[in-house]
């Protein structure tokens, strides 16, 4: 459906055309909600007046004659008193769209590839010895979503999860333990933690009982790990730790001193627990990377910042070289941005400008540490050479926003972007119910594995509760569902707005929730699976579907139209970065195939209207594709 509009619009503006399309913020066409507006409807008359410098009456007039020229899909093309332009399909095309969706053999239901970029997409991120929370979880269903959705439009996609292991927080929590828990150092060591486990679980092969866990009488806070809880114990331990370190710091100047030299030494490969903490690193790593199996978002592949120990102070000393950056008389290295950046000399003599100040961004800190705009300047050189990256984008709270401005501001101005472009996808916060940020008890984020737990047991009820399932079926489809709906309840929201979670709501049918699109799929699969059973070969097999002529009804129609739009949903969706239209789509188609299947008998005594086993055919492949896009997994029954 884009395309007639396209080609209207480059009729109209000849060589200005491709400028103009690429300006419009908003998608080319929209279906239309409303019988009177046509099947769809374009705002880009207004992006032609303002690039053409006219009123958007005349523009608007001048395109609705060249939409007109596409006879063959083009039925009327009215335009509004706004400056919209309202376009209705003839129904001939309207199948015709339909026939090529169904016959498209790889699956793609005719959606053309549209890039070829090879795009990198950092997103997840989680410090390492913190739960994970709600805030964590969004970062990784958009980044994961908006991976797929690009992939499918044909770029190369490198998932990459920049796992925190090497900043400030990794000095606070060794230094805590040192200071106030030495003993736990022993239990966080590897040998200590897998000897035991591994003496517990050849006892109880041998059929004897575990003898009690030893307590670390230091704390109280921890029992040796047992094979089952180990992971969940070390990093539940490793984050009441870190809170306790940051109060510290708080409170005692001296010891956030310490902490800020215990993070150099463990960044440089110096201090004298360094296995200690890659094995806490390693354990925390492999708990987040269980909860990201249990939402299906695994494909991302870890990539610890650790990873660029090496790189990042000989970076960091190849810019003091080509004068780039300076190092100051306290032993820091800092480098200037914007109009000052010609004047590291002046920083490395002390400087005496305000505005060099406000400039002036710290790449090594004087007790030695390398800061997060290092570490991630020097991700992003390696990115773009190791991968051939044209794009690299970044999904991270909105708060971060500003971080990665100064990013590519000091890459552009260094040389390591250069033709390629970076993106940051900020997302709005978590929220309960109150509007408030979601928080623990405890005033921290709260932690997605106690989410999974609530919104697992109430999705159990929900399949069990006709009495249909019960037993491992019942627990496989309970499972699918509350990942399912979790992720669905966070991407329906568009990423830069808050959202707020509840998981009461998360099963009300009738909203924008995965429960009402997958009730709509559960009822399409079980037309077609009637039809399998009654002797159908294949959908619509031996049945001559009418090249014109109106549709049944205008249920028929309306959903027709919906499903042709499924090009245009995933294209606007890819351009803006956008997941949360897919899911107004499926909201909406969901809601179309209902009406139709409430109002329409697809299956009569003696046969069966092969159009509507073709649109429901459609329905179910579309509603199945969509939601792989968003990692979620569809169910047969429900």
């Amino acid at each position: 459906m884009q395309l007639q509009v396209k080609r209207g619009v480059e009729r109209l503006c000849d060589a200005q055309a491709e400028e103009v399309l690429a300006s419009c913020k908003r998608p080319l066409v929209r279906l239309s909600g409303d019988d009177w507006e046509g099947d769809i409807h374009t705002k880009v008359s207004h992006s032609v007046a303002k690039q053409m410098q006219l009123p958007v009456a005349q523009v608007a007039l001048r395109l609705r004659d060249e939409i007109r020229k596409e006879t063959e899909a083009v039925s009327t093309c009215v335009v509004t008193n706004n400056g919209y332009v309202n376009i209705s399909l003839r129904d001939a095309f309207v199948r015709g769209a339909m026939r090529a969706m169904l016959s498209d053999e790889s699956r793609r239901l005719n959606v053309p590839r549209m890039s070829s970029e090879r795009v990198v997409v950092d997103y997840f991120g989680p410090n390492v010895g913190k739960e994970l929370h709600m805030g964590h979880l969004r970062s990784a269903a958009i980044g994961a979503a908006v991976a797929n959705i690009l992939e499918f439009c044909g770029a190369k996609v490198f998932r990459r999860n920049h796992v925190g292991d090497f900043g400030a927080h990794a000095g606070q929590i060794m230094r805590y333990l040192v200071e106030y828990d030495p003993t736990s150092l022993d239990a966080f060591s590897e040998a200590h933690v897998d000897r035991e486990r591994a003496l517990e679980s050849a006892r109880q092969q041998r059929g004897y009982s575990v003898w009690a866990p030893k307590g670390i009488h230091t704390s109280n806070r921890m029992a040796q790990p047992t094979p089952e809880t180990g992971v969940a114990l070390i990093v539940n331990t490793i984050g009441e730790i870190y809170r306790c370190a940051k109060r510290k710091c708080a409170e005692e100047e001296g010891f956030m001193g310490r902490c800020k030299e215990e993070t150099a030494e463990l960044q440089r490969g110096r201090n004298r627990h360094q296995k200690v903490w890659r094995h806490i690193a390693t354990t925390s790593m492999r708990g987040h990377r269980d909860i990201l199996e249990n939402f299906k978002l695994d494909k991302v592949r870890d990539v610890p910042e650790s990873c660029y120990a090496k790189r990042v102070f000989a970076l960091v000393e190849r810019l003091v070289s080509e004068g780039h950056a300076a190092r100051r008389p306290d032993g820091s290295v800092t480098i200037v941005v914007g109009d000052d950046a010609t004047t590291a000399d002046d920083v490395e003599g002390g400087g005496d400008g305000a505005s060099r100040q406000e400039n002036e961004l710290v790449l090594i800190t004087k007790e030695g540490s390398a800061t997060y705009l290092a570490v991630d300047l020097t991700a992003l050189e390696h990115r773009l050479r190791e991968h051939m990256a044209d794009k690299v984008l970044y999904v991270t709270d909105a708060a971060q926003r500003a971080h990665f401005d100064k990013l590519e501001r000091v890459a552009r101005q260094v040389g390591i972007l250069q033709g390629q472009q970076v993106e940051h996808l900020g997302y709005g916060a978590v929220r309960a119910d109150d509007g408030k940020k979601m928080r623990s008890r405890t005033g921290a984020g709260v932690a997605v594995a106690d989410v999974w737990e609530e919104t697992l047991e109430r999705c159990t009820h929900e399949v069990e509760k006709k009495g249909e399932f019960s037993g491992a079926v019942s627990a496989f489809m309970a499972r699918k569902l509350a990942a399912g709906s979790i992720l669905y309840s966070d991407l329906s929201t568009a990423h830069k707005d808050p959202y707020t979670f509840t998981a009461s709501r998360l099963l009300n049918q009738g909203g924008n929730n995965l429960v009402s699109v997958m009730y709509a799929y559960v009822r399409g699969r079980s037309i077609l699976r009637r039809l399998a059973q009654s002797g159908g070969d294949r959908v619509g097999e031996g049945v001559e579907v009418p090249e014109d002529g109106p549709f049944r009804d205008d249920r028929s129609r309306r959903l027709a139209v919906r499903l042709v739009g499924l090009e245009n949903a995933i294209l606007s969706a890819a351009s803006a970065r956008a997941p949360h239209r897919l899911c107004k789509y499926l909201w909406a188609l969901a809601r179309d195939f209902t009406r139709f299947y409430e109002g329409t008998r697809v299956l009569e005594a003696g046969g069966a209207s092969a159009e509507s086993v073709q649109m429901v055919d459609l329905f179910a492949k579309a509603v199945h594709l969509l939601l792989s896009l968003l990692n979620v997994e569809t169910l047969e029954r429900l």
